[in-house]
């Protein structure tokens, strides 16, 4: 604006048109100015913009009387109503945070960590402290605490403890495997101004830790014997040695070999009966009537199928009842059980970790690849939010859906169950550990592998973005062998 006018004195004009517009706004979810709350009357356009003048009253004493009593009442209440207004404002503002943030890494009591310190910056060192991120310990996890933060004990000295949130710490590794640097253009470069450091560990924040060191044979260890000097004795110089014990002839042989000795011959392999299956109890199909009010009622619509991916192999998958589109394609499912449902497929990153970590994404393709499929489509994952179907919609994504009879005892495992809560805070992409034991519970009704407890306790996800596109071997498969219908279009309202 002062570009235009050519003048920097419009600044101040501009400055005073703010501060009135701000003053003059309502309060966020109310039609109340926030003036009115702070001084107890509405700002006039367009100079009234600041509180240092009121009014000028020229009633009656008693007028001005009464008027001043009404606008204190007024204020003291616009203000406790403005405690109010900001306390929600807080709590919304803290619950929109928390819903957008990802989720924490999670750790179990006893689990060993590092733990994130703050550091000063100081120019004369060369040290910039947003550039660093040291780390003490090594730390023990003795609690949970609420909001996914730990009360943690130093291994060293357990009278030191100390709070941290699941951001600031870091999985303590099992070993340490130090490495010289490799001599190369970036490393002579780090050296221009100062060597590398002799103790790498401490400027880590890693202390008592010592580097292993080239073994060195001791001096009484260095001399050598001649190899014709060693041979191993015979036995007659064996028994030699154990005179005075003198051997008749052939008393040796007699008594080392006795002719009563006997040897009982084991079969190498076993000879009983085979041994029985393992026996799993069939899960209990609820009926329709008891099904249809829990999926709408559920929030989340989950259930585990069992799928038929050729005549004699199932796989397990994890699916979501597509509601309002069921309803609107075929609303009979209430009392046939036939209900349209989204596939949910692993997160490409989750692989090595245990069932509780893992992060399960709608399995998104182009209407094309769904219509003719090939072995290199390709399965676009969204991160779950708000907005992530929007987003789906915008780029022209439609999630992998088929039509699943749930009544069916060849297709139901377990649900309708919702997202897993951690920590106080409800996931939009974790499978809690009692809906995995339900699954593993039932697996004779399929082939594939269940994630389990003996992988490692906390997960470390790297964000790559809101949108992840990779060729899914599990997502071709699907692709390719399950037969949609003449129209899969039709699928998709």
């Amino acid at each position: 604006m002062t570009n235009e006018r050519e003048s920097v004195r419009v600044s101040s004009e501009s400055i005073l048109l703010l501060l009135y517009a701000w003053n003059s706004a309502p309060v966020a979810g109310t039609d109340i100015p926030r003036s009115l709350v702070v001084t107890g009357r509405v700002f006039h356009f367009p100079i009234d913009y600041s509180t240092s003048k009121h009014l000028e009253l020229t009633s009656s004493a008693a007028n001005v009387t009464n008027y001043a009593r009404d606008q204190a009442q007024l204020l003291s209440a616009s203000r406790e109503i403005a405690k109010v207004l900001l306390d929600e404002h807080r709590s919304w503002h803290r619950e929109y945070v928390n819903r957008n943030r990802p989720n924490p890494r999670i750790y179990d009591i006893g689990d060993i960590v590092f733990a994130q310190r703050a550091t000063k910056s100081d120019a004369t060192r060369g040290r910039v402290g947003k550039l660093m991120y040291p780390m003490t310990g090594p730390w023990r996890i003795t609690e949970k605490l609420p909001g996914a933060s730990y009360r943690i004990e130093h291994c060293h000295r357990p009278s030191r403890t100390d709070k941290k949130h699941a951001s600031m710490l870091s999985p303590f590794p099992l070993e340490l495997v130090p490495f010289a640097p490799i001599d190369g253009p970036d490393t002579r470069f780090s050296q221009l101004y100062r060597p590398i450091s002799k103790s790498p560990y401490h400027e880590a924040g890693i202390s008592g830790f010592k580097p292993s060191q080239p073994f060195s044979v001791q001096a009484h260890f260095s001399t050598t014997i001649r190899a014709d000097d060693f041979y191993w004795p015979t036995v007659s110089e064996l028994n030699e040695e154990l005179a005075p014990f003198p051997w008749q002839p052939n008393e040796e042989h007699s008594f080392t070999e006795e002719p009563t000795d006997s040897v009982e011959m084991a079969p190498l392999l076993y000879t009983g009966p085979p041994p029985a299956a393992p026996t799993t109890a069939a899960p209990s199909v609820p009926e329709i009537s008891t099904l249809a009010p829990a999926i709408i009622n559920s929030q989340d619509k989950l259930f585990f199928i069992s799928l038929p991916i050729s005549t004699n192999y199932s796989e397990w998958r994890l699916v979501r009842v597509a509601f309002a589109d069921t309803m609107s394609l075929h609303p009979a499912c209430l009392q046939d059980g036939k209900f349209l449902v989204d596939f949910y497929i692993s997160h490409t990153d989750d692989i090595r970790y245990n069932n509780i970590n893992q992060r399960f994404w709608l399995q998104y393709h182009y209407l094309g690849d769904i219509i003719s499929p090939t072995q290199t489509s390709q399965t676009h994952l969204i991160r779950p939010s708000d907005t992530s179907e929007s987003l789906a919609a915008r780029r022209n994504l439609r999630p992998f859906r088929q039509w699943i009879n749930l009544t069916h005892e060849s297709s139901y495992i377990h649900g309708p169950f919702e997202f897993a809560t951690i920590n106080g805070r409800k996931t939009r992409d974790r499978i809690s550990l009692d809906d995995w034991r339900i699954l593993s519970s039932h697996s004779s009704m399929f082939h594939n592998a269940v994630p389990d407890l003996t992988m490692p306790s906390y997960s470390i996800h790297v964000d790559r973005g809101v949108t992840i596109t990779t060729i899914s071997n599990v997502a071709c498969t699907m692709l390719t062998t399950l037969s949609l219908g003449t129209d899969p279009a039709s699928l998709y309202r």
